[in-house]
């Protein structure tokens, strides 16, 4: 018998507010994760992209709140999160199923208004790092009052441009705090790191020793890149098998500050959902290709990712010049601007929006059928979360990758790496078409990637090609 929402202790109300927004079972992820989160773990679980890890956590936090709504405790949960974008979602999930008081608190907007909102007593603060931590410094946040941390995207909020603000926040927190990571990517840095954090509160509630058996603990939390975890931060610094998703893969009991890590099986969503292609256009030629693509294909909802911030706007405004009507999101639009533009392009009202990495983090947007990346990212993590924003809650799509020939180079390579099959495709007289290497392709209709997309160099050449 498949599970329900209230086979995990999830109330009627939260439930009756699940199905209006046509949500009906848990997922794997949140089966898996949310009796952990009820039961006070301390865990870092990894998920692929659209698997629900949100409500995995989000729910049995609120189910909580809801069966203890007379604590004395203004804020109960911080959830840091490394964008903007990604902490109005989550801000809207908590309102789309309940009415637990939250407030957004995020850099770039004015600090008195959201002290003004602190005043209110939310009991949820989502946010940034920097500015959760700038509200715990000016005493307007009191993190001594904080029963659980989420680090929302943990990987990014431990990299290096995040990672002080984010360790400065896990070092204000009290002994008896809860913390809970998830990612769609979790590297054995980021597993460490969090577990140093645990260990440092440990060790500073208990005037100099950890609870979690000191550094030993932190260091065997790695584990293997297979998700391995510790029996328990003993001194011996032995490591467990990998993480599978089964009840055993839980230590009994969270006194020990133990980081427990859980690592989802695979739902090869970026092998079975996902159709990958590659188009070869040299640079000067990427944005007419990009035009003659949507063209051909007619995507309902496009999601396009570039590196390069200043090449947004160019983006956008050539295809609006083609009256094809678009939104551009970057760091330097307002948080206004930016929110008007994720909300019009969730809504349908405009089908493509252009980007850097800033939307590829986390954000649920749904029904993406098509994301085209106009350049290939430098870690095979960026290249998984920018595809994963289409193929979610079950669906498939098609993840486009616009190249020149030393991009296309290392796409090869990072299909053999990622184990994906990549189709190398060309763009002839509007239509897009597997290359055929005996073919004179003429560019008739002024389509880009005409001519020179039938030099071979769409793709690696064991990739094979697909109508």
């Amino acid at each position: 018998m498949d599970k329900q929402f209230s086979d995990f202790g999830i109330g009627e109300d939260i439930i009756q507010r699940l199905n209006a927004a046509g949500i009906t079972s848990p997922t794997a992820v949140q089966q898996k994760i949310m009796p952990l989160v009820a039961e006070g773990k301390n865990l870092m679980f990894q998920s692929e992209t659209g698997t629900g890890k949100t409500f995995a956590y989000l729910l049995p936090l609120l189910q909580r709140l809801c069966d203890n709504p007379e604590s004395s405790n203004p804020v109960r949960v911080l959830v840091a999160s490394p964008t903007y974008e990604l902490a109005s979602q989550i801000k809207a999930q908590v309102r789309l199923v309940s009415d637990v008081k939250c407030a957004l608190c995020i850099g770039g907007a004015p600090i008195s208004r959201q002290v003004e909102l602190l005043k209110e007593k939310p009991q949820i603060v989502i946010g940034g790092p920097a500015r959760l931590l700038e509200l715990i410094h000016l005493k307007k946040l009191k993190a001594d009052a904080v029963e659980t941390l989420v680090l929302d995207e943990a990987d990014r909020l431990l990299s290096p441009e995040l990672r002080n603000d984010t360790e400065g926040l896990l070092e204000r927190l009290p002994r008896r705090v809860q913390l809970i990571g998830n990612s769609a990517t979790v590297s054995n840095y980021t597993r460490k790191v969090l577990q140093s954090a645990r260990d440092a509160i440990d060790r500073a509630a208990s005037g100099g020793m950890s609870a979690g058996g000191g550094a030993s603990g932190s260091e065997t939390s790695g584990g293997g890149a297979s998700g391995g975890k510790t029996s328990g931060g003993g001194a011996s610094g032995k490591k467990d098998s990998a993480v599978k998703p089964s009840t055993d893969s839980v230590a009994n009991g969270s006194e020990s500050g133990t980081i427990e890590f859980v690592t989802m099986p695979t739902e090869d969503v970026l092998r079975k959902r996902i159709t990958h292609i590659a188009i070869f256009a040299e640079r000067r030629d990427k944005i007419d290709t990009l035009r003659s693509f949507i063209n051909a294909v007619k995507p309902k909802k496009l999601l396009v990712f570039t590196a390069k911030s200043d090449q947004i706007e160019n983006i956008a405004s050539k295809l609006r010049y083609r009256k094809l009507e678009c939104e551009a999101l970057s760091a330097k639009i307002g948080k206004q601007e930016r929110k008007s533009a994720i909300d019009r392009f969730r809504s349908g009202k405009v089908g493509i929006l252009v980007t850097t990495d800033l939307a590829s983090r986390g954000l649920d947007i749904p029904d993406v059928t098509h994301v085209v990346q106009m350049d290939l990212p430098q870690t095979q993590d960026f290249f998984i979360h920018r595809a994963g924003r289409t193929a979610r809650a079950g669906k498939s799509g098609m993840n486009c990758v616009i190249g020149d020939a030393y991009e296309l180079e290392n796409f090869a390579k990072l299909e053999k790496k990622l184990k994906i099959k990549v189709y190398p495709k060309i763009l002839y007289k509007g239509k897009l078409l597997a290359p055929r290497p005996d073919a004179e392709y003429g560019d008739a209709d002024g389509d880009a990637g005409g001519e020179d997309a039938g030099k071979g160099n769409s793709g690696s050449g064991n990739s094979g090609s697909k109508k």
